[in-house]
């Protein structure tokens, strides 16, 4: 086993992106390189990058960390939760990173539409001790993938518990509430959300969401108008702008 990540990272050369051919970079430049390239989300130079760092630095434990996120963002599950797996049997000292890892794996579960794959490893997360707000939040989401709304409000009561000012738990509370028809109580979650990230154009779109549910489209439509203006991109946003105008036309 003490060959593994060469051979890792020989069958990951194999079937990634080309590498850069002709360099004689360290494997600190590589991996300097493969963040540079994440951050500007070419995610298969990443994936090279990260690769040829494991080449000559076996346990570069964010070098493993970031291949994986790049194979998750490139859509290839597997390769993201392969590598992934290796980094849980190599890091036995980063408690933060280990609880990232388990929290990116189910990602990537849910990605892949495994919603209950999700919940075991996080679950057994737990069971391990990394009781995060990360952790507690992606088996909240996994929960309502599958409908178990009791246990997804359970897991968010006790995210809030550790971290009550996170804007994201309660974004997902408010789409909790939303699954269950409450939009009211899905209204206050989402501008708890926006107090506290107003930078965050999906909060807005979700307000509207609620707002719009409750026939409300004024406000819907000025929290769809925020979204869009933060994200002119996201076609969502302008579709929810166009939707909402036309109800309010209709009313």
């Amino acid at each position: 086993m003490k060959n593994f990540p060469i051979l890792l990272a020989a069958v990951l050369v194999l079937s990634c992106p080309v590498l850069r051919a002709g360099t004689n970079d360290s494997p600190a430049d590589h991996f300097k390189n493969g963040v540079a390239a994440f951050l500007k989300k070419d995610f298969a130079l990443s994936a090279s990058e990260f690769v040829a760092t494991l080449k000559s630095d076996e346990v570069n434990f964010q070098a493993y960390y970031y291949l994986g996120l790049s194979y998750r963002n490139l859509k290839e599950y597997d390769r993201a939760l392969f590598t992934l797996r290796r980094l849980l049997e190599l890091n036995e000292r980063d408690a933060a990173l280990t609880a990232e890892t388990y929290t990116e794996m189910a990602r990537i579960y849910n990605l892949s539409g495994s919603p209950r794959e999700a919940v075991n490893i996080l679950l057994h997360a737990l069971k391990l001790g990394f009781k995060t707000t990360s952790i507690l939040n992606e088996l909240a989401k996994s929960y309502l993938y599958l409908r178990n709304f009791r246990n997804s409000k359970k897991a968010l009561d006790i995210s809030l518990s550790i971290e009550p000012d996170n804007a994201f738990t309660y974004n997902l509370l408010g789409s909790l509430y939303l699954e269950v028809n409450r939009p009211a109580q899905a209204e206050t979650s989402f501008e708890t959300a926006v107090a506290f990230k107003p930078e965050i154009p999906l909060f807005y779109a979700n307000l509207a969401l609620s707002l719009e549910r409750q026939q409300r489209f004024d406000e819907a439509l000025k929290n769809f108008k925020k979204a869009a203006e933060l994200s002119p991109a996201t076609q969502e946003f302008t579709a929810g702008v166009n939707r909402v105008q036309k109800l309010a036309r209709k009313k």
